[in-house]
């Protein structure tokens, strides 16, 4: 495990981000002595909460590197890659995950939103379109297909 905490690295403010600091501890304990996808998940998720990016990746990384087909694992990266400004990065990694879980609304919806920044509004109707193929009266789905073709992307063409 790349990520070594001694107690005293987190100091309490009373708050949450104290029960976020005791939580990741615990779970970094579990995952020496059992590792599974959903604990390097929750303890991606906690330290990119806390503005730790790096040792987020490192986790995502690990989980990864043992579990490659938990697509929850590219999102939190793709979330880490989103949010340093690397948004090509981010829109391979969500595609990675929704090509892994192809029922991931988070996942989609991320890749939807990045596809938008990026401009490529047909392939963020695309997605739109791909969530209200099984959720068809979703209205976040629907926002994403509104939002893309109003920009857009309404064509189903190449990017704008």
């Amino acid at each position: 495990m790349v990520i070594e905490r001694a107690a005293g690295d987190f100091w309490d403010d009373g708050g949450e981000r104290s029960r976020r600091q005791r939580e990741l501890s615990g779970l970094l304990s579990r995952l020496e002595a059992d590792p599974n996808p959903i604990l390097f998940l929750r303890a991606a998720e906690l330290l990119r909460i806390d503005g730790d990016a790096t040792e987020a990746a490192r986790v995502c990384e690990d989980g990864i590197r043992q579990y490659p087909s938990y697509a929850n694992l590219y999102v939190v990266q793709g979330e880490l890659a989103a949010d340093s400004r690397h948004p090509e990065i981010a829109r391979k990694l969500f595609e990675k995950a929704a090509s892994l879980d192809e029922f991931n609304f988070h996942a989609l919806t991320c890749l939807a939103n990045v596809c938008m920044k990026l401009r490529d509004y047909a392939a963020a109707a695309a997605v739109g379109r791909r969530i209200l193929g099984w959720l068809p009266d979703d209205g976040t789905g629907q926002q994403i297909l509104r939002r893309a073709e109003e920009a857009g992307g309404s064509d189903g063409g190449g990017q704008e």
